[in-house]
């Protein structure tokens, strides 16, 4: 991928077909030989952000700020926040060493939102699995909500798989049910449940950073 797109930011995320066993991770482990001998591959992709890569190495989760380059004129600048959706998938056992906040992601979530806020910075949201969805904790992914309900103003994009669907899935208020955002969670390059592979591209706004418009490529092999 770097050879194919030499000039473009790639910036990966953990699935939970990414550890062995498959779905388990341990997120009380914090020295996971697994995540630091991943983080010796993607370091090709975010090794220039060292604090990034340092975070993986630990969690599996980390935020990744954007070039200038990204961006035109006095538009704001951006951060995205890559999250280890392993800490909500309800088929990771790993989970029941940490019932409340695995990783304590979700409060190093919060602090990177505040920290967007403070700095008048924008926000994209990269994961897995979309909490909201099925296979997520259910209160791990309200705790979630309440938080991009707070910081809707700086969120500009969620992008997610895991379904291997193309879907959109409605944010919705968890007080008022009104919507508050969109997860944007894209297809599989597999053939998972009958599925043609597929793949999104987006054309987004230079200076508000916001989706203008999706085209979504398809491979028919039906």
């Amino acid at each position: 991928m770097r050879k194919t797109f030499p000039n473009v930011p790639i910036i990966p995320a953990m699935g939970n077909h990414d550890f062995h066993p498959v779905n388990y991770y341990n997120t009380g482990h914090r020295s996971q030989s697994a995540l630091t001998a991943i983080a010796e591959i993607w370091s090709q992709f975010i090794g220039d952000d060292l604090e990034a890569l340092e975070s993986f190495k630990v969690h599996g989760y980390y935020r990744y700020d954007l070039p200038v380059s990204v961006s035109r004129g006095n538009a704001q600048k951006v951060s995205i926040i890559v999250m280890n959706s392993q800490s909500c998938y309800n088929m990771n056992f790993g989970l029941m060493n940490e019932t409340n906040d695995a990783a304590s992601q979700l409060e190093w979530f919060r602090e990177q939102l505040r920290l967007a806020e403070a700095e008048n910075r924008l926000v994209f949201v990269a994961a897995h699995i979309a909490p909201g969805c099925n296979t997520c904790v259910a209160k791990w992914g309200q705790r979630y909500t309440i938080l991009f309900e707070r910081y809707q103003h700086i969120i500009r994009l969620a992008v997610f798989g895991h379904d291997h669907r193309e879907l959109y899935e409605i944010v919705r208020s968890t007080s008022t049910d009104r919507p508050i955002g969109v997860h944007h969670v894209a297809g599989s390059l597999g053939t998972y449940f009958y599925v043609n592979p597929s793949i999104r591209l987006y054309k987004m706004h230079a200076k508000h950073h916001v989706p203008l418009d999706t085209q979504i490529l398809e491979f028919n092999i039906d």
